[in-house]
């Protein structure tokens, strides 16, 4: 049984195992059995593989991040079995007035033949008597049959999520979240990763003057503490995949004789732990926004050129409380984010964006769009007071998010939907999920 951090070769065109990330290689990989994408996608060294994909004509070396019951595709073959259970309130409804209706059915069938029974002819033979009273309970029981009222609403709500599912969306909370997106009146949409691409890339790396050890050193340590949260949010992915293309033979170092602890997961500002890149000296690595190194007491963020959050997204680098590094980020909008906007807003919905990216990137995104900021800069907090003020305010909301640090406001709204991106999107609290990750996607739900 494979598990994590084991190394396989992937030979073409067979199915990849376990989830995994690409330290070898380039192939172009058939998602469609996840997704629904028939177009395969084009994969390199840092790049995420999906358990039950299948890869096209390349040869891959990849590093095992999950086993395969931690897998995408094993949380979502779970997601569709809790989906299917689901019932949603009018059924649940129906399923008590049917309760009750059947046992009236009976009641009366059983008393009107008993009295049949009693008033028939006493010459008549006993089994004749029987038998006109049984044909009448019959009749009463085949006209008051109550399928029509019991069978109606679950098979309407099986095809409706049926057709969904073809069309790549999968509604985790079933029938629940059919029901909610009838009554939304405003989204909330989250902007890196949804109404981007969330394909980011690192346009540029600095070091700073604190660093005084090679640059392939601190690449091994941003992958370290990048590793096992890259699969669930675009920065971290984007900063694995620099990182390990420029860590060279120290990444294969750290595998063999490094280690990794004290692993803690900053929601909406980044990662900290202790890294030993394989020489046996453990470093404490810091990898987030500005607010995470200031909680972490960073040290020389005065150097820190202010200029560049203007263009674009900003990701810091400490070690041992110094700052060593910082990147810059951009992503695009995706390209039918402006179609898919302009037909929510036809069909009457309001639309707001709640970003954790500075004010500067969120302005820029929103101009293009014409939609509002609600807030950027935003903590996972925040964005939960944020959907709780407009559900006062009278709103059915729909939040529209795609990280783990969306999880708390998509749990809050009235439905949250989140867009695929890793296998921790399935336990971020979400009613649907976009397994295609296409935005134009949000028209059919709120057809």
């Amino acid at each position: 049984m494979l598990g994590a951090n084991d190394r396989i070769w992937i030979d073409p065109y067979t199915i990849i195992p376990c989830d995994s990330y690409i330290v070898s290689g380039t192939s172009s990989v058939n998602e469609a059995i996840v997704t629904g994408e028939s177009v395969p996608k084009a994969k390199g060294m840092g790049d995420f593989l999906l358990a039950g994909t299948r890869n096209g004509p390349g040869h891959l070396e990849a590093i095992v991040n999950q086993d395969q019951q931690g897998s995408f595709l094993s949380q979502l073959i779970r997601s569709v079995e809790d989906a299917s259970s689901n019932k949603a309130v009018i059924q649940e409804s129906i399923d008590k007035i049917t309760q009750h209706f059947v046992s009236f059915v009976f009641a009366v069938s059983i008393a009107v033949s008993f009295w049949l029974f009693i008033e028939l002819d006493s010459r008549m033979s006993l089994i004749l008597r029987l038998n006109m009273a049984s044909q009448r309970m019959m009749t009463i029981l085949a006209a008051a049959c109550p399928c029509a009222l019991g069978l109606a609403t679950p098979c309407a709500i099986m095809a409706g999520i049926d057709v969904a599912w073809r069309k790549g969306i999968l509604m985790t909370e079933g029938a629940k979240a059919m029901e909610s997106l009838t009554n939304i009146t405003h989204i909330v949409m989250d902007k890196t990763g949804t109404l981007t691409e969330g394909k980011l890339r690192v346009s540029s790396m600095k070091t700073s003057e604190a660093w005084k050890e090679s640059v392939q050193t601190l690449c091994t340590l941003i992958c370290a503490a990048e590793e096992h949260g890259a699969s669930a949010h675009p920065i971290g992915a984007a900063m694995f995949r620099e990182a390990l293309g420029m860590a060279g033979s120290h990444w294969d170092e750290y595998k063999s004789n490094g280690g990794l602890a004290g692993l803690q997961e900053v929601v909406g500002q980044g990662v900290v732990c202790q890294v030993n890149p394989g020489d046996k000296h453990w470093r404490t690595v810091c990898v987030g926004n500005l607010k995470m190194m200031e909680q972490n007491n960073v040290m020389s963020l005065a150097s820190l050129p202010r200029e560049v959050e203007s263009l674009g997204t900003m990701c810091l680098v400490a070690v041992d409380g110094q700052l060593s590094a910082w990147c810059l980020l951009q992503d695009t909008l995706r390209p039918d984010a402006q179609n898919t906007i302009d037909g929510l807003k036809a069909r009457g919905l309001h639309i707001t964006i709640l970003t954790g990216d500075n004010e500067q990137e969120a302005q820029r995104v929103a101009s293009q769009l014409g939609v509002g900021v609600m807030d950027a800069g935003a903590t996972p907090q925040k964005k939960l007071e944020h959907i709780k003020t407009l559900q006062k305010q009278g709103h059915k909301v729909a939040m529209i998010g795609d990280g783990i640090n969306d999880g708390p406001s998509l749990a809050a709204a009235d439905l949250g939907i989140m867009m695929a991106h890793g296998n921790k999107c399935l336990s971020s609290g979400g009613s649907v999920l976009i397994l295609a990750s296409k935005l134009h996607s949000l028209l059919t739900l709120f057809t």
